[in-house]
């Protein structure tokens, strides 16, 4: 049975398809100008979101304290696992044939950005301090417990998604196949 890498809870991670960033410098963000330039980190208790290629469209839903037994039920029915991710089928080969690099950080130089979606955010360059090559996303997902859905197209969960009392995470769903509706 493969062994799959296990991201520590506390620890940071950025997840990239390049394996030779030997230093991360702050860079501006993608749709916010005003900012400062920032090195982004995933917190590993929300590191599955991000075992996936870059550009992948996905939604992943969690449960928490705020989750009504109704949306609990509906949306995890008899799944045990704690994050489900949905993603289009359209993608699978790629997630396939993806290799990913976790480089993992300390909080030290990071300050939380937001809790709920496990951002950290660091104005400075930081060196990381360990590389975890990811060659299997998928069996790593599982391997993680992580369900993970494939399905035609992500638009009718987004919008169920985001009318429940679900805690979500909707990245690059301007890649998602248009809607059927």
């Amino acid at each position: 049975m493969t062994k799959w890498w296990q991201p520590k809870p506390e620890a940071l991670y950025h997840l990239s398809e390049d394996a030779t960033i030997s230093q991360f410098t702050p860079r501006p963000h993608p749709r916010q100008a005003e900012h400062p330039d920032l090195v982004w980190a995933i917190q590993g208790s929300h590191v599955v979101n991000y075992l996936l290629p870059r550009d992948c469209p996905r939604i992943c839903i969690r449960c928490d304290q705020h989750t009504n037994a109704a949306d609990q039920a509906r949306f995890f029915g008899l799944s045990t696992a704690a994050t489900i991710i949905a993603v289009e089928h359209a993608w699978l080969e790629r997630i396939r044939s993806t290799k990913l690099y976790a480089y993992e950080f300390s909080q030290a130089m990071f300050e939380l950005s937001d809790a709920a979606a496990g951002y950290w955010m660091s104005l400075s360059t930081v060196t990381p301090q360990a590389l975890h090559p990811i060659d299997d996303l998928l069996g790593q997902l599982l391997g993680l417990g992580v369900e993970l859905r494939i399905m035609p197209n992500l638009w009718r969960l987004q919008q169920a998604v985001a009318q429940s009392t679900l805690q979500f995470s909707m990245i690059r769903m301007r890649n998602a196949q248009p809607s059927s509706e």
